[in-house]
């Protein structure tokens, strides 16, 4: 659903459904780093799927009313944010709600390549994070069972049932309680990548540390990776300029059969010659000079 802005800031003042993959730790695109710099509003906006994303907002209202004929009750469009009484720190903004039968309802929109993450229809064979996503609803509303409508490929829809799981439900109280602790009291949690570093430790200090046993061991670990790498690479190489050599000035190499293998063919772009525009005119360039600050990793 199309958010307002007061549902917006909200956002920063609790978890919302659909950052529960997020703050459980399982969301492939949102680490609990990236989720906590946000709610600090120090991680800039969320990610959006620019065309997918409108185009699931305009079609929102179309699978609604689909889903409601499939139900056989209307669905009303909640004008408020709804937030939980006994877990203040987990709200919710609900695509819908069967109010007859006290029933909440998630719309989802997706691609013809998404269609195989769905499972039989009427069942609650969907996706993890929609499943985590209506039930943190139902801890959020009281709500006991969730409908959700899929339109998938633009013409595939599809109807599941998500029923209350205990759980389930205390497993996101638990993970949204000990996440929104980290908002808190400012305490960042862990990092889980590499750019989980970086966004936590984006400068250094004029200071050392010193190494311990595991540190030592991690350390020898990844300059034996690196060797590696280098020494796989330098084959790579090896194995690209046998085929270049093979290839000369063809642009294709097939098999037998006249089956593509690979591909060396000429491309041209343009690029700005940044050189010669400060040679030429220094001023007009250094209004477009970006200074950029980031940390190099080097071992000895």
């Amino acid at each position: 659903m199309t958010l307002t802005a007061l549902q917006l800031a909200m956002r920063n003042e609790g978890l919302g459904g659909s950052e529960a993959l997020a703050y459980c730790g399982k969301d492939p695109r949102c680490t609990p780093l990236q989720l906590y710099l946000r709610k600090l509003g120090e991680g800039g906006d969320a990610p959006e799927d620019d065309a997918r994303q409108y185009w699931g907002h305009r079609l929102e209202p179309v699978v609604r009313d689909w889903l409601a004929e499939q139900i056989g009750h209307a669905i009303e469009l909640p004008k408020h944010t709804f937030r939980s009484p006994e877990y203040p720190f987990m709200f919710g903004n609900l695509d819908g709600v069967v109010a007859s039968r006290h029933e909440g309802v998630e719309i989802k929109t997706g691609d013809k390549f998404t269609a195989n993450e769905f499972g039989e229809v009427g069942t609650d064979e969907v996706p993890v994070r929609y499943v985590l996503q209506c039930v943190h609803y139902m801890v959020v509303t009281g709500i006991q069972r969730f409908h959700l409508g899929a339109l998938l490929g633009g013409n595939d829809a599809r109807h599941y049932v998500i029923d209350y799981d205990a759980e389930l439900a205390q497993m996101l109280i638990d993970r949204a309680r000990a996440f929104w602790a980290h908002v808190q009291s400012r305490t960042p949690p862990d990092v889980v990548n590499l750019h989980d570093a970086d966004k936590r430790w984006p400068r250094s200090s004029e200071k050392a540390v010193v190494a311990g046993t595991d540190i030592v061991l991690a350390l020898d670990a990844l300059k034996a990776l690196r060797a590696q790498e280098k020494e796989a690479a330098e084959k790579a190489d090896a194995a690209e300029l046998t085929l270049k050599a093979f290839i000369g000035d063809a642009d294709t190499l097939t098999d037998a059969q006249g089956r593509r293998l690979a591909s060396w063919k000429s491309q041209s772009r343009e690029s700005l010659d940044t050189k010669a525009l400060t040679a030429a005119h220094p001023d007009l360039a250094a209004q477009f000079r970006r200074v950029s600050n980031f940390r190099v990793f080097r071992i000895k």
